[in-house]
C-alpha cells in the first residue's frame, strides 16, 4: 500500500464526524485530522500516494489538455475577424462543450472522500472547478455574441442574457465541485448579473439606489449562506459577503441623497463589528474597518463643503483606523483570543 503516513482515513473520518457534529470548524478539519493521526495505532495506517508512473501520466495528461486548450483558444483567437456571427457562436459554444466534457471526465474520476486524502480529492476538484468555470464563461460568451451578432438584441440584452447564463452555469460549477475558484465565478458573475438587469435602456430614477440596495442584499444573503454552510469556504465566503455590503453602500453615494451612503456604511461596519465579536473572524473585522472608515471620511469631507481638504481627511481616516483597530483587539482580547493571531 506504500509507506506510513499521519493522515490516515480513520483520522480523516473522526475529524470529518467532529464537523459534522458542529464540535470543530470547517476549516478546523486538517489539524484535526493531523493530532488524531497522532493517535491512530500504527497498523490502521495507510497511505494514498499514487505510484510515481501514475502520477507521471495524470501530470502528462494535465499538460496535454492546457496545451490543446490553449492551441483551440490560438486558432480561434487568430481566426476571429475572419469568421461570420454563426461560426463564432459555433465556435465558442464547441469549446465550451470540450470544457464541460473535461470537468466533467476529471469530476467523475476524483476519488470519494473515504478513498483518498484530502488532498489528493481537492486538487481533482479543483481542477475539475477551474475547467467547468472556462467552460461556463466560454458558453457565456457564446451566448452574448448570439445576442449581439446574431439575433440583434438591443442593449443591454446580449449583456444581460451573458452574465445571466454565466451566474447560473457557475451555480451549477458549484454545486458539482464545491471549489474556491466556482465560489469567485458566482461572486463575480451574481452582482454583474443584478446590475445589467437594473441599468437597462430606460433604467429607474433613482438607479444606482436600486443597485446599492440589490447588491447589499446580495453581501447579506452571502453571508447567511457562508454561516449556515451552503457556501463551504468559510473565510472566502466571509471575505464575499463583506467586500459586496461594502460595495452595496458605497454605490448609494452616486445618488443625488449621499447621506444615505454613509448611514449604509456605518450600518455595515457596526454590523460587521457585531458578528466579529461573536466569531474573531478576521474578515469581519477588515470589512467593519473599512466601513467605518469610508462613512467617516466622505461624512466628514462632505458635512464640511470640502474645507478639510486632504489633510484632514487623512487625519479623519487615520483617527477611525485607530479606533476601530483599538475596538477589534479589545473584543479580541475580551473573548480569550490571542491578539496577535
Amino acid at each position: 500500500m506504500g509507506t506510513i503516513e499521519p493522515s490516515s482515513h480513520l483520522a480523516r473520518d473522526i475529524a470529518g464526524d467532529l464537523v459534522d457534529a458542529g464540535l470543530l470548524r470547517e476549516d478546523d478539519r486538517a489539524a484535526a485530522t493531523q493530532v488524531v493521526a497522532a493517535r491512530v495505532p500504527h497498523d490502521a495506517r495507510r497511505t494514498d500516494r499514487p505510484a510515481t508512473s501514475r502520477l507521471a501520466a495524470e501530470v502528462a495528461g494535465y499538460l496535454g489538455g492546457i496545451l490543446v486548450v490553449a492551441a483551440a483558444a490560438v486558432f480561434i483567437a487568430s481566426q476571429w475577424s475572419r469568421m461570420g456571427p454563426g461560426a463564432r457562436v459555433a465556435a465558442l459554444l464547441v469549446s465550451a462543450l470540450v470544457l464541460a466534457g473535461a470537468a466533467l471526465a476529471v469530476r467523475r474520476t476524483a476519488p470519494a472522500e473515504h478513498e483518498a486524502t484530502p488532498l489528493a480529492r481537492q486538487a481533482r476538484l479543483l481542477l475539475a472547478g477551474t475547467l467547468g468555470v472556462g467552460a461556463a464563461a466560454v458558453a457565456a460568451g457564446a451566448v452574448g455574441t448570439w445576442g449581439m451578432q446574431v439575433a440583434e438584441l438591443e442593449e443591454p440584452r446580449p449583456q444581460q442574457l451573458g452574465f445571466g447564463v454565466a451566474c447560473l452555469l457557475m451555480i451549477l460549477v458549484y454545486a458539482l465541485t464545491r471549489t474556491a475558484v466556482a465560489h469567485l465565478g458566482i461572486a463575480i458573475t451574481a452582482p454583474l448579473t443584478l446590475i445589467t438587469l437594473v441599468l437597462t435602456q430606460d433604467p429607474p430614477r433613482r438607479a444606482a439606489l436600486v443597485v446599492a440596495v440589490m447588491v447589499l442584499a446580495l453581501g447579506g444573503v452571502w453571508l447567511v449562506l457562508t454561516e449556515r454552510g451552503v457556501l463551504r469556504e468559510r473565510t472566502l465566503g466571509q471575505v464575499v459577503g463583506g467586500v459586496l455590503s461594502v460595495i452595496g453602500a458605497q454605490t448609494t453615494i452616486a445618488d443625488d441623497r449621499s447621506w444615505i451612503a454613509y448611514v449604509l456604511l456605518a450600518v455595515v461596519g457596526a454590523a460587521a463589528f457585531v458578528l466579529y465579536s461573536r466569531t474573531l473572524d478576521w474578515p469581519y473585522l477588515g470589512t467593519g474597518v473599512v466601513a467605518l472608515t469610508l462613512a467617516a471620511t466622505e461624512a466628514a469631507v462632505d458635512l464640511s463643503d470640502g474645507a478639510l481638504g486632504a489633510a484632514g481627511a487623512l487625519l479623519v481616516a487615520g483617527a477611525v483606523l485607530l479606533g476601530a483597530s483599538v475596538l477589534g483587539l479589545r473584543l479580541r482580547t475580551r473573548d480569550g483570543a490571542d491578539p496577535a493571531r
